[in-house]
């Protein structure tokens, strides 16, 4: 009985997660590595983006505010020319929130 009750507790919980998609677009003719900064560590962090190419980014609703910013030049460790933001400001990103 008591195995009953928690399956359906789950089920429950498990219906009313929802989520939202965030499409990150390359429109650059370059290779840019998108940096994503919200709860939950979306996308891990941030990812390649070839020009041309788009990619879908699944967020909890919960998810209601965040940061998107571009990074150019990087090596595999995300050591990057540009939008690396260890030692220097960033100077252009995407902030969103839903009021």
């Amino acid at each position: 009985m008591a195995f009953t009750k928690l399956t359906i507790a789950v089920l429950l919980l498990a219906v009313t997660v929802e989520s939202r998609t965030i499409t990150i677009y390359n429109k650059c003719p370059f290779t840019i590595w998108p940096g994503i900064l919200g709860p939950g560590n979306p996308a891990g962090g941030g990812f390649r983006l070839d020009g041309g190419q788009s990619r879908n980014i699944e967020v909890d609703d919960a998810w209601t505010a965040g940061r998107v910013w571009a990074r150019t030049g990087c090596d595999g460790n995300f050591n990057c020319e540009t939008g690396f933001c260890r030692f220097l400001p960033l100077t252009t990103f995407l902030f969103f929130y839903d009021l």
